[in-house]
């Protein structure tokens, strides 16, 4: 297995993306993107203290856990729970983050997620799947009455986050049945809004310094971890 990791702040003063993953026993692997959410204070803190939560859950029951969609249901629950102490901690400022994570088994890729971050498989530089947003625009899309003006108008809506309020409800939690060689992305939507996903297939240090020198044309920030299984 192979990962790269790579966020940028682009034109934005703060970077409120946070990339992080761990490695397990038997070939387990957990991986989360986060991205704290704008208009709300501590995007920052709250997708790092998400996504480690979720890191944290995972790596101290998968062994003991068998059901996945538990599994991670429990983590995402978990995470919710750690920013609702810690906005109290912070004197109830109100602060989310929409997040993706794959959950490797050492044969499969399990992915859940909340929000607009996505998760991409593709296989012989082909795209087989990709995570469906939480958001208006993907509502309206699906539902058929996408107008032109609604793109920018809802263009940073999600339905789904973490906040640390209101229980999450039903996590949703989908397995992907992998092989050697398949590359699977989870990015932040300041990158799949911008770029296209494709350009990390060939990805090199020298693709990593051409993103580097994107930052000041990007109106987000752009993140994403890459892992070629």
């Amino acid at each position: 297995m192979t990962i790269t990791e790579y966020t940028n702040k682009g034109s934005r003063n703060q970077n409120q993306d946070y990339v992080t993953h761990e490695l397990l026993e038997n070939n387990h692997a957990i991986f989360v993107v986060a991205d704290g959410m704008g208009g709300y204070s501590h995007g920052d803190v709250a997708s790092r203290l998400v996504a480690d939560a979720i890191i944290d859950c995972v790596s101290s029951h998968y062994l003991q856990e068998a059901d996945v969609v538990h599994l991670m249901a429990e983590a995402y629950d978990y995470a919710n729970d750690t920013l609702a102490i810690k906005r109290i901690a912070m004197g109830g400022c109100e602060m989310g983050t929409v997040v993706v994570s794959l959950y490797y088994d050492g044969h499969a890729a399990h992915i859940t997620w909340l929000g607009d971050s996505r998760c991409y498989l593709f296989r012989n530089g082909k795209q087989l799947f990709c995570t469906q947003d939480h958001s208006i625009l993907s509502q309206l899309k699906k539902i058929k009455t996408l107008r032109g003006y609604d793109e920018d108008r809802y263009a940073s809506i999600v339905t789904r986050c973490v906040m640390g309020d209101d229980k999450l409800g039903n996590i949703e939690t989908l397995k992907l049945e992998v092989e050697p060689n398949d590359v699977l992305i989870l990015c932040t939507d300041g990158f799949h809004k911008e770029l296209d996903v494709r350009i990390l297939l060939n990805e090199s240090k020298s693709s990593t310094e051409k993103l580097d020198a994107k930052a000041n044309n990007m109106n987000d920030n752009y993140s994403f971890i890459k892992i070629v299984v």
